[in-house]
C-alpha cells in the first residue's frame, strides 16, 4: 500500500493553458526597459553600460550604450522622442525590473509629466 505523501509526490502537475489574448494593439503601447553593466570590455567610445528598450507589439529592440548609469534618463528621452516622431504614437506603459535607475526621482517625474503607467515585472518571469 502507498502512503498519501508518496502518492501526492508522484502526481504530475499540469501546465497552465497558453493565454492567446492580445492586450496590446499598437506600437509603443508597452515598452520593456532594462539596464545592465558594467561590462568588462567597453565599446570603442568607452561606454560600459547597455540600455535595452523593447516594444511589446512589434518586438522592435533598441540597444543604447551609455558610459554611466545616471545617463539612463537622457538616453531614454532621446530615443523616445526620435521614435515617437518616427512612429507617431505615444507610450502608454513602461515595464522594468526593480532596478533603482528607473525608480529614481527624475524617472518618476517623467512618468507623471507624460502620463506613462509604470509597471514592475514579476520576479523570475520573462
Amino acid at each position: 500500500m502507498i502512503c498519501d505523501a508518496c502518492q501526492y509526490g508522484n502526481e504530475v502537475k499540469s501546465s497552465f493553458k497558453a493565454n492567446n489574448k492580445v492586450f496590446i494593439d499598437q506600437t509603443l503601447q508597452l515598452l520593456h526597459i532594462d539596464l545592465f553593466g558594467p561590462i568588462r570590455v567597453s565599446n570603442l567610445d568607452g561606454k560600459r553600460y547597455v540600455f535595452v528598450i523593447i516594444d511589446d507589439y512589434t518586438r522592435s529592440t533598441w540597444v543604447l550604450f551609455i558610459a554611466h548609469k545616471n545617463e539612463t534618463l537622457e538616453a531614454f528621452l532621446k530615443s523616445y522622442k526620435r521614435t515617437q516622431k518616427k512612429k507617431g504614437y505615444l507610450i502608454s506603459k513602461i515595464r522594468s525590473d526593480h532596478g533603482w535607475e528607473f525608480d529614481k526621482f527624475y524617472f518618476k517625474n517623467l512618468y507623471d509629466e507624460n502620463s506613462f503607467k509604470y509597471v514592475l515585472s514579476t520576479f523570475k518571469t520573462p
